[in-house]
């Protein structure tokens, strides 16, 4: 039977060894870990952050009512074999390691025969078998749910850099998000509005698309892509509000109309981006103005006017037609080095979509 142990004899490691000791897997741990702990209500999984420091851990929150409760934690891997963090010394954050490790050295016991190969001893370090960009996710899913599938990933993740970890993905991941200020920052987890029933698709295009490009050209098409599956939600919920209001026989011709003229309005893309950013969607502010922004750079930059009234939503279809319909005429090389800062923005918004969509948020009544 193989079985890992903590090894007294060697300082600061963890052995995998088969029942009849002649076989054995050394990984260098320098923190002490508790064996005897109980994971049985938790759980973890892998994901992938591009240069991920071992200083960044974080804390998952959830929010309930006025108070706030810890759900899991985000443990670079290379934290796991480092005592020179910041939180290498608080007690929280050990056992919250040593509950991953515990459930990892689990899993590697399974596979050590896979990892071994003819070989009957090996020393390695974590890091270099998962990869230094590896983060641990460990939660309990009694919290909020088995979360480590790209239907239930929660959008903060991808919105902060961090991603599922797949080995059919066709490509490292070369994302890496701007804003450094963020580095171990508590992360609130929200799931995906459940009336978003494309969010697996838009999780997998961010998962496994978006996040090995270079281009900011690329990224920003893959982004549009998943606004483009939320503006075809909104026109869908605009046709169903309108044609229940229709179904009224009492309303005036005057009523009609208005109802009329506004599913035709849905219709143009720009006036659904208004809708999603401005009424099916609560945006926050911030996340709303540094869109706004990046956007309108990217439009001066590129030699464009923007109208001092225009939102973040005209803007952000402003600059969709001058890469979509005008790229032939604009320098590849100044697109994009203007991207960036615009693709960084509008992730962070898309995150920000993906929890709060919803049509009851939607502004039910017509101007007449």
């Amino acid at each position: 039977m193989v079985k890992w142990i903590v090894n007294e004899a060697l300082d600061s490691s963890i052995s995998i060894v088969d029942g009849a000791g002649d076989k054995e897997i050394c990984f260098d741990i320098p923190l002490k870990v508790d064996q005897g702990l109980d994971v049985t209500e938790f759980s973890y999984f892998l994901l992938e952050k591009r240069d991920v420091l071992e200083n960044d851990i974080r804390v998952a929150r959830v929010k309930e009512l006025e108070s706030e409760k810890i759900v899991g934690w985000l443990i670079p891997i290379t934290a796991l074999e480092s005592t020179e963090h910041s939180r290498a010394d608080d007690p929280h954050f050990l056992k919250a390691a040593s509950l991953a490790l515990n459930l990892i050295m689990t899993n590697l016991a399974e596979e050590s025969a896979e990892i071994l190969g003819d070989k009957p001893y090996l020393r390695l370090n974590l890091s270099s078998h998962f990869g230094q960009d590896c983060v641990v996710f460990i939660y309990q899913p009694s919290a909020m749910g088995v979360l480590d599938t790209l239907n239930k990933l929660p959008p903060i993740f991808l919105a902060n850099g961090y991603f599922l970890k797949d080995e059919n993905r066709i490509g490292d991941v070369k994302y890496q998000v701007l804003a450094q200020e963020s580095i171990g920052r508590d992360l609130y987890l929200n799931l995906p509005s459940s009336e978003i029933t494309s969010y697996s698709l838009i999780a997998k295009i961010i998962n496994n698309s978006f996040s090995i490009q270079e281009s900011g050209l690329l990224k920003f098409f893959l982004l549009y892509q998943s606004i483009e599956l939320l503006i075809d939600l909104v026109l869908e919920s605009e046709y169903r509000i309108a044609a229940t209001e229709l179904a009224d026989q009492n309303l005036a011709i005057k009523e009609i109309q208005s109802r009329l003229k506004r599913m035709t309005e849905a219709s143009a893309q720009r006036k659904r981006i208004n809708l999603l950013l401005g009424e099916y969607c609560k945006v926050d502010e911030g996340l709303s103005e540094d869109l706004r922004d990046s956007c309108e750079s990217f439009l001066v930059e590129m030699g464009e006017e923007c109208l001092a009234n225009a939102n973040a939503a005209d803007l952000l279809y402003d600059v969709r037609n001058m890469i979509f319909h005008g790229y032939a005429s604009l320098e590849e090389s100044a697109v994009e080095s203007k991207l960036e800062t615009l693709v960084d923005s509008l992730l962070a918004v898309l995150g920000c979509l993906a929890i709060s969509y919803g049509s009851s948020n939607r502004v039910q009544t017509f101007n007449l």
